[in-house]
């Protein structure tokens, strides 16, 4: 015996129309990528399967890749206000900025650039 745990978001229940109600039966649509994400054999072997988007990466993975996406997203941004604030000559913005923790350019006296972290 085999048993298979598969981690889906494509895939339609078939209880209703099963043979066998209590295995919570799941239909993927034709042409699902899945990747094996661990077998287990005791008494039966079990195969632990991952559904993978369109981009090849499971659903915690493209949950992953879009939060870095946003906080680079964000940090630019706040880059961006930080350097507004530089030019205008805000320096309390600024500093209020660069304890957050954004990078911020400045020119010192000799006219180097100087990045604050």
């Amino acid at each position: 015996k085999t048993l298979f745990y598969v981690k889906c978001f494509g895939g339609r229940r078939v209880t209703n129309f099963s043979k066998f109600p209590h295995e919570q039966e799941v239909l993927l649509p034709i042409g699902t990528r899945l990747r094996v994400s661990g077998v287990f054999d005791r008494e039966k072997l079990t195969i632990y399967l991952e559904e993978l988007h369109q981009t090849g990466r499971t659903g915690v993975e493209e949950v992953t890749a879009e939060a870095d996406r946003l906080r680079k997203e964000l940090a630019d941004g706040r880059a961006e206000l930080a350097r507004n604030a530089a030019e205008r000559g805000d320096d309390h913005r600024v500093r209020n900025l660069v304890a957050s923790g954004v990078p911020v350019n400045e020119q010192d006296g000799e006219g180097q650039t100087l990045i604050f972290f």
